[in-house]
């Protein structure tokens, strides 16, 4: 008895340390899947898996694993096999690539229906089959010895093998050896299982992310259909009068944000106006749409500027939170004498260029911005336009737009680039394409951190 259980036990011994051989590759198999982001991954699980059951003593040169999509109506193939190379022999499976030292792979995505219904039987009954192959009767493999005849020499395709295909919840696990061996389908099933746990984790994480971006694309197509309707409250073109040329332009750094501006041509005279709303993007987008609604109804009163900014403030004094308020310019220009009135709620200095002395002002008015005290009054000044003047506002997303190092562009490089391109006699709408381009070349790859509106009114000559 003592002779027959000191036999026993080096068998009972191996029998553990491969058993845990089993679940320490059956742990791998499972991580490698679970931390599968997309299905392209699949090609690492497969030699994952091919590498572990050769290493567990599989006897096979390759190693398929099969999804069913039956909804889809599709089998999506991964394959890793020995490298031909081995063998002197280029040749790859399709959509073939190197996987890892030794093992090529590829992938086939083929119809479900080209598939034997026997095996989709044993695939939902849960059976593992296994059958006789022999390579110079099968027709696949003989057209494509047939292409390259150096194929004669790679072992997969030559000679008597025989497959199995292993089921899991997802499809099949196949495998080919030399003799049908209970012990290695056992040991493959055991690590599909583990890759059947791992995949289904998978399939909920990809759930989630197509959900997630399902969500993302119907919100970007909301904030598109809001940046579009924000838009519409721009100009689309400039108002054509003898001897003016205005231009204006907003860029938004998010999908909406809270700059506006606008013309009101009248009979006798020409007003142009920029706001800019505390806050970025929707906080900022909602009351731009009101204040835009609110202006509509008052410009029509046809007051002098230092009222109709009085009532507006008011009126946002009312209607805005504490937190929010509007940087608001506004400029009469009457057509006949050139006289332009300016009034400035909070907005950066608007520019002044003198074509007959070539120098440059900041139109110095300032108070307020809209919405904060409703008793604050709002003094405006006058200049007069010669031919050949431009007058030019600026949000402060120009003022304030900076580079990698944190450096602002600044007051002094607006003034210099208005200068110069008033110098340069660029037309309005040039102009305000060179104010921009030196402000994207300065910034460089840095984000628009906000807005950035430019309104240009040139007195022609």
């Amino acid at each position: 008895m003592q002779n027959q259980d000191q036999q026993e036990l080096p068998t009972t011994l191996e029998q553990a340390l491969h058993q845990l051989s089993v679940e320490r590759a059956a742990s791998r198999i499972r991580e490698e899947v679970l931390v599968m982001r997309s299905a392209d991954d699949l090609r690492t699980v497969v030699t994952t898996f091919f590498q572990e059951i050769i290493g567990l003593g599989v006897e096979t040169v390759q190693c398929n694993l099969s999804f069913f999509d039956e909804e889809a109506g599709l089998v999506r193939s991964y394959t890793a096999m020995e490298d031909p190379g081995k063998y002197g022999i280029s040749w790859m499976p399709p959509s073939g690539e190197k996987l890892a030292p030794g093992v090529v792979g590829g992938y086939l995505e083929e119809s479900l229906d080209k598939w034997p219904p026997l095996v989709l039987e044993e695939w939902r009954a849960g059976k593992a089959m296994f059958e006789s192959r022999i390579a110079e009767e099968n027709e696949f493999v003989m057209d494509l010895r047939a292409e390259n005849p150096d194929l004669e020499r790679y072992p997969p395709f030559t000679g008597e093998w025989i497959t199995h295909n292993v089921p899991f919840t997802h499809g099949i696990v196949g495998f080919a050896e030399k003799e049908h061996r209970e012990e290695h389908t056992a040991i493959v099933q055991a690590l599909a299982e583990a890759l059947s746990l791992g995949y289904l984790r998978f399939l909920d994480f990809h759930a989630i992310e197509a959900a997630r971006q399902k969500l993302i694309d119907e919100l970007e197509e909301e904030l598109q259909t809001a940046h579009d309707m924000q838009m519409r409250l721009m100009p689309v073109e400039s108002p054509q009068i003898p001897n003016l040329d205005i231009a204006g332009r907003c860029l938004t750094a998010n999908h909406v944000g809270g700059d506006f501006f606008q013309y009101y041509p009248q009979d006798d005279k020409l007003t142009l106006c920029m706001a800019d709303v505390t806050g970025h993007a929707m906080e900022a987008a909602i009351p731009v749409v009101m204040f835009s609604g609110i202006l509509e109804s008052q410009i029509e009163l046809a007051e002098d500027l230092d009222a109709l900014f009085a009532r507006l403030n008011r009126t946002l004094c009312k209607t805005l939170d504490d937190r929010t308020f509007v940087c608001f310019a506004m400029a009469d220009l009457d057509l006949a004498s050139r006289r332009l009135n300016l009034a400035n709620g909070g907005c950066p200095y608007p520019y002044h260029y003198r074509a007959a002395t070539g120098d440059i002002a900041e139109i110095q008015v300032e108070a307020y911005p809209l919405g904060i005290r409703p008793d604050t009054a709002y003094p405006s000044i006058e200049i007069h336009l010669e031919p050949g003047d431009r007058l030019v506002l600026c949000s402060d997303g120009i003022v304030e737009a900076a580079d990698a190092e944190d450096q602002l562009f600044g007051f002094e490089r607006i003034a210099a680039t208005i200068r110069q391109g008033c110098a340069d006699d660029l037309s309005s709408e040039d102009l305000l394409q060179y104010l921009l381009a030196a402000v994207e070349k300065f910034t460089g790859d840095v984000p628009r951190a906000d807005d950035q509106t430019v309104v240009v009114l040139t007195v022609q000559k």
